[in-house]
């Protein structure tokens, strides 16, 4: 007779994670985020990069402080008005491999800035949607970091906590364009090599999962760089957590380490062959190795600990500081600080803390330039030497030092108080307190266009060294009261709102918009482009939807660069192309130089020049062939005469209303002139049949038309990108079946451990 079995009935996903113990604390890490961001989400300021970088405002917005909500313009110009291109692209069913509204076109996915494989792109459909991305990307890192730290045993008050100091941390306050975006996947990689760890324990064949997913997204989020940097700390804690294992173990680990590294890259390959295909055309500037003994100033190393010491961001660009707010990348903070001080004294899990210690103390020594041989080890790691190091690798500096902090935080919810613990943290402390605080009197004198300096720089040595007296007495007292550790968790957690919220009062407020020239050019332009001397900001005409020949960008083709220095101007960086920078004083500026260069721009299929209100004569641009078309309050609009048209042949008649297809009618074999930039890539055909995409004048496309009636139609996608997308899914695939696989042993399982336990309850026959 067979055992009787009983039912089994799973209970919903919402009552399986609601029912966790972790779900509270979840939940008070999504208020910690939402409080730090409640200036911008209820919008009592506004850090919308369209308000602020599009150039169009017609008043001068007020704001509470002196200076600027972020370091990077490039949250408007790279990571809002290429992300918003790329969904359009999504939206109007296109893959976003190419972007004809920046430049002479370019490649969008491979350029990276965009995201335009990350999920997170579609809330660019939202006007706020930068800002909604980066509050869910702080949650994101926030709850990661607690599931984290709560795999060591942390105490949940302190994995609270110090979820919301990585949530919060330096580089998600000071850097909101493009290097926001992978950081939230750090947390959730290191997660997977958790579970992985756990998984090798008891021979569970799965256990990768977390790993894939978390570096596939760190890869596609957009910039490359951060997820390099963050992958050799994962790196380094997994060969940590190897070593903790019995021999025994270690391998089972490293198949699961060694699955999610593939995985996650075969996740990413769309993303990293339309990269890697661009880079080969592409000049990428300083990264080809210009930034390799580039360093901050180690005169500002007190803004690890005093952020604000020398004023807020960008408050003051007088002499090094100017310097210092253009190459920095974020700051830890003094609660964190006193915090992995005291938790890398205790003996418990002794190995990783020293290592984790001395990763900060090596990135801390190569960021400020402190030690040059350390600069010359880093770069013998592959690829450092071509990063900018010292402004992204805070990321990873913060997370290791969050992890000490953790068990800092925890030896006090613990109550473990040594004498001799506290006093070397104490002693240290003070040491750097009074260090930091000397450093920060001698930089406040260069600012000398910041009129209360000085009470800024008191201000935050005082309020730091206040935070390091109540977390050092509150290690002291902490085996009395259990208040203790409500208090330092408290205290850090306050340091961290407020050291991130701060140049949230630095963002303006009633922003009033002119939308005129916007409207105008959507009802004109056509296939056409326009450039501007101002209105309009570089690569916002993507964001529009409107072909504008400015760039602000990297990497950027090499066949623009060449096109710009022959053909536009004499005194203009290419991936700085922006109509108001000009490199060499020296030389004529830009509208000079657009003077002087105006064929290459009639060439470029340039109509409309775009100048503010007022700042350019008529009758000096008449003597060029513009005419006035258009005026607004801040915009006055010139059209070119002699415009080439976006595609052009001898003796063809053309009819096209978009830049992808034209019908054309020849008496004779002709050749057809597109004037889009010439790449590996892209591919042709004539009525149904492939056709060979030449290169004219050394930049734009040509293809030969026979004679008669035909259809051309254009497509680009990067080479290789086929086989990129089969490695995806196969991933996919794998992922999803190892997932289904391992549910249903456990299930199973499960199945089995209640039929014996039923059968043992049966009464015998």
């Amino acid at each position: 007779m067979d055992s009787p079995t009983e039912t089994i009935k799973r209970p919903s996903l919402i009552r399986r994670v609601t029912k966790r113990p972790s779900a509270p604390y979840v939940v008070l890490v999504i208020i910690g985020v939402l409080l730090a961001n409640v200036l911008p989400l209820s919008k009592v300021v506004d850090n919308t990069p369209f308000e602020n970088r599009i150039h169009l405002q017609t008043n001068t917005p007020d704001t509470w402080m002196r200076g600027f909500y972020t370091i990077d313009p490039n949250d408007g110009f790279t990571a809002e008005a290429l992300g918003k291109a790329a969904l359009r692209s999504w939206l109007h069913g296109d893959v976003p491999y190419w972007n004809s509204n920046e430049g002479l076109g370019t490649p969008l996915a491979g350029e990276m800035q965009s995201g335009a494989f990350s999920p997170f792109v579609v809330l660019m459909a939202f006007h706020r949607g930068l800002l909604f991305e980066h509050v869910l990307l702080e949650m994101i890192a926030g709850i990661a970091t607690l599931l984290f730290l709560r795999r060591l045993k942390i105490h949940m008050v302190a994995a609270t906590a110090c979820a919301l100091l990585f949530a919060l941390n330096g580089t998600h306050a000071w850097l909101t364009n493009a290097v926001f975006a992978p950081i939230a996947f750090l947390p959730v990689v290191l997660l997977g090599v958790e579970r992985a760890v756990e998984r090798a324990k008891h021979g569970d064949p799965a256990g990768f999962g977390l790993i894939a997913i978390g570096l596939g997204l760190s890869l596609v989020a957009g910039f490359p760089e951060i997820a390099y940097i963050d992958a050799l700390l994962v790196a380094l804690w997994s060969v940590i957590r190897l070593f903790d294992l019995p021999r025994n173990q270690r391998l089972a680990l490293l198949r699961k380490l060694g699955a999610g590294a593939i995985l996650g890259a075969m996740l990413a390959a769309p993303a990293l062959i339309a990269f890697a295909d661009f880079l080969g055309q592409a000049n990428v500037g300083g990264h080809a190795g210009g930034f390799a003994e580039s360093s901050l100033q180690s005169g500002y190393l007190f803004t690890v600990l005093m952020p604000y010491a020398s004023g807020p961001v960008l408050g003051s660009l007088n002499g090094s500081a100017g310097e210092f707010w253009s190459s920095v990348g974020g700051y830890l903070g003094t609660g964190i600080v006193v915090l992995a001080l005291y938790g890398v004294l205790e003996r418990r899990f002794r190995r990783a803390k020293v290592v984790l210690a001395l990763f900060a103390l090596a990135i801390l020594a190569r960021v400020f330039g402190i030690i040059h041989l350390l600069i010359t080890l880093w770069n013998t790691v592959p690829g450092i030497d071509r990063t900018a190091f010292f402004r992204y690798s805070p990321p990873a500096l913060a997370f290791a030092t969050v992890i000490l902090a953790a068990f800092g935080l925890d030896r006090i919810c613990r109550g473990d108080r040594r004498w001799r613990d506290l006093g070397i943290a104490a002693g240290v402390s003070i040491v750097l307190l009074m260090a930091a605080g000397l450093q920060a009197r001698t930089a406040v004198r260069v600012v000398t266009d910041l009129a209360d300096r000085h009470v800024i720089s008191l201000i935050s040595i005082v309020g730091a060294s206040l935070i390091a007296v109540v977390l050092l007495a509150c290690i002291a007292l902490a085996p009395r009261t259990t208040a203790t550790r409500f208090i330092a968790a408290g205290v850090v957690v306050f340091e961290a709102i407020v050291l991130f919220a701060l140049p949230q009062m630095s963002a303006a407020r009633n922003i009033a918009l002119d939308q005129q020239p916007i409207l105008f050019l959507h009802a004109n332009l056509g296939t056409q482009r326009f450039y501007s001397l101002g209105p309009i900001a570089p690569n916002y005409g993507s964001y529009l939807g409107l072909a504008q020949l400015n760039v602000n960008d990297l990497p950027t083709p090499k066949r623009w660069d060449a096109y710009v220095a022959a053909n536009l101007s004499q005194n203009a960086d290419p991936s700085n192309f922006t109509g108001t920078y000009s490199p060499a004083a020296n030389l004529p500026d830009s509208l000079h130089q657009f003077y002087a260069n105006i064929t290459g721009y009639t060439a470029a299929g340039v109509r409309y020049l775009l100048v503010a209100r007022d700042s350019v004569p008529v009758a000096d641009a008449g003597e060029f062939g513009l005419h006035k078309v258009f005026t607004s309050p801040t915009t006055d609009i010139f059209e070119l005469s002699g415009v080439q048209t976006y595609f052009s042949s001898d003796s063809c008649t053309l009819t096209y209303s978009d830049r992808s297809e034209v019908s054309a009618d020849c008496p004779k074999a002709s050749t057809l002139t597109r004037l889009e930039l010439s790449m590996p890539g892209w591919t042709a055909e004539v009525n149904g049949n492939d056709v060979a995409v030449t290169t004219i004048r050394e930049t734009f496309q040509g293809v030969a038309l026979p004679a008669g009636t035909s259809t051309v139609t254009f497509d680009f996608q990067p080479p290789r990108i086929r086989l990129a997308w089969i490695a995806c899914f196969v991933a996919v695939l794998l992922l999803v079946g190892t997932h289904l696989e391992s549910v249903r042993q456990r299930f199973r399982g499960v199945r089995r451990v209640i039929s014996l336990s039923s059968a043992r309850r049966a009464p015998p026959a």
